[in-house]
């Protein structure tokens, strides 16, 4: 292992950038202003989460007619993404208002509503005299200012969400059919792993994009042409060396350089950047130092399933109980179901087609024959206390040993994460967006 220091600002160096994502997209995109950069990716895009599908439009459509349709990374906003629309407008990347709703839907009790207004929560005529009903809304106006009291005062450290709910003797109504579903639709999260998510951070997240406030939320958007524009914009004014269909098999530190085996043989760099998943870059790493190993090992990934399609029966059944997200309740659901959520991208893309386009993810069955139109898989973190815990401290691992860490697993997992941490890497290199 490699322990000469190096000057990072130098320029000239050459640089490795693993992991094809949002954090090392941007990490190479400044780093490589001064510096050699060659990135690899495993996969035969670049882009990670961001993946645009292009539907045909009819059958034999030409390339500018077909439907981009988004579905990993998909919209953001101003506030809450500073450094990924500094860096949109970086690329000359534009971008278009969406629609953000959320709705729930439980086939077994026909319980249902909308985040979209008056005639959302009452798509069942039968919310306006139920109690239990009542009682949600009621959970929901507590927990809106009790939460955020609590956060300010530091009484949710330490504490899984679940905990807290527990203490605070929330209402299981309210648990079951509004905040935990959210939370699992939020973080792409097994149901019944929402209890075990630290209730601090799940707090800040509400309040930061304005979930706790239910009149001032933030106008959201989606990137124009689809979220992969940005991606080829960065690819046109790149000037390192792209290597996809290019996994990296391992990384290993050595006194005068960082030694990349990939399938192509062997190469040595002066520094390289782990834009991977914490867990990858743990098994990257053929001499791991304690603290690297200490940091990176809490981290767990579950695989998700993302089909698009057109079966609108992943939607909830009446067309007014509809959102932006909607999370359909599996009636066969166990402790460690995968969470399953349809978002509508008609709503979100602004799509005016004859069809319901529908991104669902972890469908509980097969959307109906002729719908399907392309089925992914993405893995995403699963944040516990052990794991957060570990976030700060990756601030001093670097530009250790020549490594540096970077990944949206570093933040609440979203676009805005990776990107901030791929830009708080550039920073070691003298760049800033």
């Amino acid at each position: 292992m490699s322990h000469q220091t190096i000057e990072y600002t130098s320029g000239a160096l050459r640089v490795a950038i693993i992991g094809g994502g949002i954090s090392g997209i941007i990490a190479a995109h400044l780093i490589s202003r001064h510096n050699h950069v060659t990135f690899f990716e495993k996969e035969p895009q670049l882009g990670g989460h961001t993946y645009t599908a292009r539907v045909p439009l009819s059958e034999g459509s030409a390339p500018e007619s077909e439907l981009p349709i988004d579905m990993g990374f998909i919209v953001f906003n101003d506030p809450n993404y500073p450094t990924f629309t500094a860096f949109l407008k970086n690329l000359g990347v534009k971008k278009a208002k969406s629609n953000m709703s959320f709705a729930f839907h439980d086939p077994e009790t026909g319980f249902m509503y909308a985040g979209t207004g008056i005639r959302g929560m009452l798509a069942r005529k039968r919310n306006l005299f139920s109690p239990v009903f009542w009682r949600m809304l009621k959970g929901i106006n507590r927990f809106s200012a009790e939460a955020k009291h609590d956060l300010q005062t530091g009484a949710l450290a330490g504490k899984t969400i679940g905990e807290y709910l527990t203490e605070k003797g929330y209402d299981k109504y309210f648990e079951e059919n509004y905040l935990l579903p959210m939370t699992g639709a939020i973080w792409s999260a097994p149901e019944g792993d929402t209890h075990m998510f630290p209730a601090e951070a799940l707090v800040r997240f509400f309040e930061n994009h304005m979930l706790l406030d239910h009149r001032n939320r933030p106008q959201w958007y989606f990137v124009k042409g689809g979220s992969d524009t940005y991606v080829r914009a960065f690819k046109q004014q790149f000037s390192g060396e792209v290597r996809t269909s290019s996994p990296v098999s391992s990384v290993t530190r050595l006194e005068d350089g960082v030694q990349i085996v990939t399938d192509k043989g062997m190469e040595t760099f002066d520094a390289v950047v782990l834009a991977t998943h914490a867990n990858v870059s743990l098994r990257l790493l053929t001499d791991p130092s304690e603290q690297e190993r200490t940091l990176l090992s809490p981290w767990r990934y579950t695989d998700n399933r993302v089909v698009l399609h057109t079966d609108a029966n992943f939607l909830p059944p009446r067309v007014a109980a509809r959102a932006s997200w909607n999370f359909i309740r599996d009636p066969k659901r166990t402790q460690n179901t995968s969470v399953g959520v349809s978002y509508h991208m008609n709503r979100l893309q602004n799509i005016t087609a004859n069809k319901e386009y529908v991104v669902t993810l972890n469908p509980v069955r097969e959307p109906a024959p002729n719908t399907l139109l392309k089925d992914l898989q993405f893995a995403h973190p699963q944040y516990s206390l052990k794991a957060m815990a570990t976030q700060e401290k990756f601030l001093t691992l670097n530009g250790v040993n020549r490594t540096f860490f970077c990944g949206a697993y570093q933040g609440y997992g979203f676009h805005e994460d990776g990107a901030k941490s791929g830009a708080r890497v550039a920073e070691h290199f003298g760049e800033s967006l």
